[in-house]
């Protein structure tokens, strides 16, 4: 994965490939940790540059119907995986916007996508990443990023609160995953990673 041209915006632009690309981090999961039920694999992911982990689901969810109870719980289960490990990494004070930024992109996925949901999760000495797969080709129209036309409406923000929370974001290049990244404490300031236009 590269981050390509993801949409422009006051966060989005092209970030060197060490910033931005998850597998200059970390390439494949180095050890599997456990299953945790039915359909859902994790593992620890190392690397000299880099710590976090990776949980892949089998969704239970038919492409375009409602959520099963099991499926609309994976938001759940990722937060807390991610806020063990912002503990561990000494970056407490991300958890409320990588929360957000993990329930959006999970559901997401699960409600949007066709297959297989891959979540990756890691911290390098000056961010947090996540990377949220869902085997389907992610599409932002020509506009770009736009709220739904109900001020009420429960859905279509997803990508809006990404762009508004994360320092970072922007699209693999096939389009199937969405990545975005957060400053960790003394970690370098956005807007030093972004290159001149």
């Amino acid at each position: 994965m590269t981050t390509g041209t993801a949409q422009r915006s006051k966060h989005v632009g092209l970030l060197t490939d060490e910033q931005a690309s998850p597998e200059s981090v970390l390439t494949e999961p180095t050890a599997w940790v456990c299953s945790l039920g039915r359909g859902v694999r994790c593992w620890n992911l190392r690397n000299p540059k880099a710590q976090g982990f990776a949980v892949d689901f089998d969704r239970t969810t038919a492409p375009g119907r409602p959520l099963t109870d099991e499926d609309r719980s994976r938001p759940g289960e990722v937060r807390r995986i991610e806020r063990a490990h912002l503990r561990l990494w000494g970056a407490d004070n991300l958890v409320a916007t990588a929360d957000l930024l993990i329930t959006e992109l999970v559901t997401n996925a699960f409600g949007q996508g066709r297959g297989q949901v891959e979540v990756r999760l890691w911290c390098t000495a000056s961010r947090f990443w996540l990377r949220v797969g869902s085997g389907s080709r992610i599409e932002i129209g020509e506009g770009g990023l736009e709220a739904p036309d109900e001020d009420l409406a429960q859905t279509g923000r997803g990508l809006l609160l990404v762009d508004a929370f994360a320092d970072f974001w922007g699209l693999s290049d096939d389009r199937n995953s969405v990545w975005c990244s957060l400053r960790t404490p003394g970690g370098e300031s956005p807007g030093e990673a972004v290159p001149a236009d």
